[in-house]
């Protein structure tokens, strides 16, 4: 047996030799990040339209600056969602090596990271060792429930799963988000390295800014939060509260920083990308709010309504901290929502999550351990918080496998349009959705060869859309043209017009699933 060092003097045991103790400890977060690993590798497709483009812009960096590639005329930093140099690169370079299934692979390593980051977080925020407590059998099962709810909670929702297998910078800013609240929090609540901690903190938030503009928007509920995790100890011990303050200041001052210097350093094309895809930018996909809704709650509403429950349960003795976890759970998604725009929506979701696992360990904590710790009923709040789990994870994993289903398998059209760009080298070439095409065609062509025909893509002689595209045809730009006549609102008009300004039919190609069928000119001699 294996004894501690109390306050007063007295040694007490400790239950169970390190080994055990280790395994009760680690061994639920390793079961929660291998069964969230598994029902996130096997969501399996071609390259999403997001995907292919990060991945066509990652691989153009990367040639761009060995010298293998011209400029490109497109300005990614006006437009890209986040810094082009940064997970566009990562991902290529991975792609580079070992194709999309390594760059995915990426993404599931940043949503394992942001799970781990929920663990802790939830066990310095609602499980802290007490006084004398040492490794008392009590504290560790509170510490040890606690960490793992939150974990399968944020682990089991529908878009942490779908982004753990999706090859674009979401994962990442969700995993610089998750591990930015877990070391604040974590500065707020030691005296050893506090200002280190905050001001890692205050950079990770920075990165994340960069990696995806918009989780900005997140920043203020991590750096609130940290603030004001001490705020239950204000009264009993105002040093607590006095250092979580501290650790909040300077994790915003850092963060500030991280995001200012790298601007006056020469970053400040990016700000134009920052104005199109966030302040500024148009509705692309407009939904009925009804369905909007529906996709939060297939993403994570099972987690972000116990969340909320939570925050209730937290209020009594820490309503500040409940408020700004509560707000955080719900700002994203509703927020996207009251825009209208669908794009990108189920991703969001995520970001709500981060925020609502917390609160969903503080609540199974609350049920498990009072439960464990009664006579009649005893393990009935553990049952109904295992049920719950189970059931939110269940939701989760189809809803994740139906939002991988959402796009069509481009392999077949990428194989027949192959050896047609092949004979065009260098020439112009429209698509529908040209992303997925540049992407399996990635070594045949550049970036600058395609045109896209949603709505402002495509501008010819002073005009744009189907006027343009006419006028275009009319001079045989393009090489090739592939079009499924439902992709935009002018793909059905141009599939009319393309035979009468002389292109051939090369190839009619329909997915296996039947979702898409595209058909591809050749323009003829």
């Amino acid at each position: 047996m294996t004894l501690t060092r109390a306050q007063d003097g007295s040694r007490r045991p400790v239950d169970g030799p390190p080994l055990g103790r280790a395994l009760v400890r680690w061994g639920p977060l390793a079961v929660v990040l291998a069964l969230q690993a598994l029902l996130s590798v096997r969501l399996q497709a071609t390259a999403f339209q997001d995907e292919a483009l990060y991945l066509v812009y990652g691989h153009w960096y990367l040639d761009l600056w060995t010298g293998s590639a011209p400029a490109v005329q497109s300005s990614p930093e006006s437009w890209m969602s986040g810094a082009p140099q940064l997970y566009p690169v990562l991902a290529g370079a991975l792609d580079a090596v070992g194709g999309l299934q390594l760059a995915r692979a990426a993404s599931t390593a940043c949503m394992l990271a942001a799970t781990a980051a929920t663990w802790w977080t939830a066990r310095t925020l609602f499980a802290p060792p007490r006084p004398g407590e040492g490794a008392r059998p009590a504290a560790d099962l509170r510490s040890v429930v606690v960490g793992t709810v939150a974990a399968a909670a944020f682990a089991g929702s529908g878009s942490v799963l779908f982004l753990g297998h999706f090859a674009t910078q979401d994962a990442l800013a969700v995993a610089l988000l998750a591990w930015a609240l877990a070391v604040g929090v974590h500065a707020a609540r030691t005296t050893s390295g506090a200002l280190r901690s905050a001001v890692l903190a205050g950079a990770l938030l920075a990165a994340a800014s960069y990696v995806k503009y918009s989780a900005a928007a997140d920043a203020p509920f991590v750096l609130l939060a940290v603030a004001l995790s001490g705020a239950a100890d204000r009264a009993a011990r105002p040093d607590r509260w006095r250092r979580s303050l501290r650790a909040g200041g300077a994790a915003a001052a850092a963060a500030a920083a991280g995001v200012v210097l790298p601007l006056l350093l020469g970053a400040g094309p990016l700000l134009q990308g920052v104005l199109t895809t966030t302040v500024d930018r148009d509705s692309l996909r407009p939904e009925a709010t009804g369905e909007l809704l529906r996709v939060v709650l297939a993403g994570g509403g099972p987690v972000v309504a116990l969340g909320l429950v939570g925050a209730v349960l937290l209020a009594r003795a820490q309503p500040a901290l409940a408020a700004v976890l509560a707000a955080g759970s719900v700002a994203a998604p509703l927020y996207q929502v009251s825009t209208g725009e669908s794009v990108s929506l189920g991703k969001t979701v995520a970001l709500g999550v981060l925020f609502a696992a917390p609160l969903v360990g503080h609540l199974g904590a609350q049920l498990a351990t009072r439960s464990l710790g009664t006579g009649l009923g005893a393990g009935l709040g553990a049952g109904l918080v295992a049920a719950a789990l189970v059931a939110a994870g269940v939701q989760g994993a189809g809803a994740s496998a139906r939002m991988f289903s959402t796009w069509p398998d481009t392999a077949a059209v990428v194989e027949a349009v192959r050896p047609l760009v092949e004979r065009h080298p260098g020439e112009p070439l429209a698509a529908d959705t040209p992303e997925p095409l540049q992407y399996g065609l990635v070594e045949e062509t550049d970036p600058t060869q395609w045109s896209a025909t949603w709505p402002g893509a495509f501008r010819y002689h002073g005009q744009q859309d189907l006027p343009a595209f006419e006028a275009a045809l009319r001079d045989r730009t393009f090489a090739v043209v592939v079009l499924d006549g439902v992709s935009s609102p002018v793909s059905a008009p141009l599939q009319a017009l393309v035979p009468a300004a002389g292109y051939r039919q090369a190839a009619v190609v329909t997915s296996p699933d039947g979702q898409r069928t595209w058909t591809v000119w050749e323009r003829g001699a």
